[in-house]
């Protein structure tokens, strides 16, 4: 991939000139459309020209432009450009004209209305297929495939303990007296995991208690005897993330 590439230079490039060839017997030609599939974003971040299958990490929110080509030197019978969500299908036909003469090249550069093809990726943790498909006079095929990708972290939007009478929440607790550390997850789908590790001081070296394999949102009973750090963590296959508290024990003197 050539990234970085501005839109211009993605027609040219797709735009070279190419002749149209006689269809002698299809039987000769035993090679398949090579093809690229050209990108361009207006902040120019996942522009470029793509030659071979590619599995791509995009910006949520990101609209991508797509253009595709196709050659060989025998001539192209068909172009096909689809996209899976939205729903996009487009076809480019290399049918021989009155002198059975094919081109050797096709391009779809927008759709039949002539409105380019554009992509809005909005949906973190879903993939987006983007796939070219030729084939030449003697049925030879190939295809390129490119597959977007929004990530999808897990959030941990609280970790935290109760509220006391007067509204406030903090780690305060009498010495001898249990209370609840509550947490939950969010964009913690099939594959996630929380696990949560309790320390003392000094230092917090040593470990109190770790859980694992916990569920996105739920609450343990603790009953400290020190000033205790927490630690939750969160993880699926597009990162790690954590949030710390701590809860300090009061003793009566």
């Amino acid at each position: 991939m050539i990234k970085h590439t501005s839109f211009a230079l993605l027609l040219l490039f797709l735009l070279t000139q190419c002749h149209d060839v006689t269809l002698d017997d299809a039987q000769k030609d035993t090679t398949a459309p090579s093809i690229d599939i050209g990108t361009t974003d207006p902040t120019g971040k996942f522009s470029g020209i793509y030659k071979n299958n590619a599995d791509i990490t995009i910006d949520r929110g990101t609209q991508l432009y797509f253009i595709a080509s196709a050659f060989n030197s025998g001539g192209v019978k068909n172009l096909v450009l689809a996209v899976s969500n939205p729903a996009i299908t487009q076809v480019r036909s290399g049918a021989p004209d009155a002198q059975n003469k094919v081109p050797q090249s096709l391009k779809i550069l927008a759709d039949e209305a002539g409105i380019p093809i554009k992509v809005t990726f909005s949906n973190p943790g879903e993939t987006v297929k983007v796939e070219a498909v030729s084939e030449n006079h003697n049925f030879k095929q190939s295809t390129l495939t490119l597959n977007y990708t929004v990530p999808d972290p897990p959030v941990i939007e609280y970790l935290k303990f109760p509220k006391r009478i007067n509204g406030l929440e903090d780690g305060y607790v009498n010495l001898g007296n249990s209370t609840d550390i509550l947490w939950n997850v969010t964009h913690c789908s099939a594959g996630c995991t929380v696990s949560l590790v309790a320390k003392i001081d000094p230092g917090w070296t040593t470990t109190v208690f770790t859980l694992n394999n916990l569920p996105a949102s739920g609450s343990h009973t603790v009953t400290p005897t020190r000033i205790t750090h927490y630690t939750l963590t969160a993880t699926n296959k597009w990162g790690s993330v954590t949030k710390e508290v701590d809860q300090d024990v009061h003793i009566e003197h």
